[in-house]
């Protein structure tokens, strides 16, 4: 079995208040950080992020296990010595997005794409709490139809029925 022994980062996450959201490491921070703001629900939330460098894996993942002990990130899987993290609850999040799309689909053209990423920015929600929201939306109101990954398209035969 071989080891890798390149600088891997920790990195720290916090909201504006200056609470730690999460810690974690990784090789290339900012692609670990694109897997967040495709994955976590409270990856809006996250104001500030900070790095520090060690030498090997090793070494990071050491740290990284004494610190999420130590500095009680809110959403490390690994945080609480009993039991699980803090689950981010999103349901005023996915209430915001479904009331967002109530008022907005009418003024939406017919057929036009809508793509979760600008959802989730008009909302202030994370990508995946409104690719959420957009799918609940669509099965329930019939007003917007998944086309592909990240995008949907306001149906033109049920806009004025709902």
């Amino acid at each position: 079995m071989t080891t890798r022994s390149e600088d891997t980062a920790l990195y720290r996450l916090y909201d504006a208040e200056g609470r730690l959201l999460y810690l974690g490491i990784a090789a290339v921070p900012k692609q670990r950080w694109k897997l967040h703001s495709d994955r976590q629900p409270w990856w809006h939330l996250v104001a500030r992020k900070t790095v520090e460098w060690h030498p090997d894996r090793a070494t990071a993942k050491a740290a990284e296990a004494r610190l999420t002990t130590e500095e009680q990130p809110l959403y490390n899987r690994f945080k609480v010595k009993q039991g699980e993290a803090i689950r981010y609850d999103n349901t005023n999040d996915l209430r915001r997005v479904t009331e967002w799309l109530g008022r907005r689909v009418e003024e939406i053209e017919s057929t036009s794409r809508i793509w979760t990423g600008d959802v989730a920015e008009a909302c202030n929600v994370s990508r995946v709490t409104a690719a959420s929201a957009m799918h609940r939306f669509a099965e329930e109101d019939g007003r917007l139809e998944f086309v592909l990954h990240g995008r949907f398209v306001v149906r033109p035969e049920r806009r004025q029925a709902a």
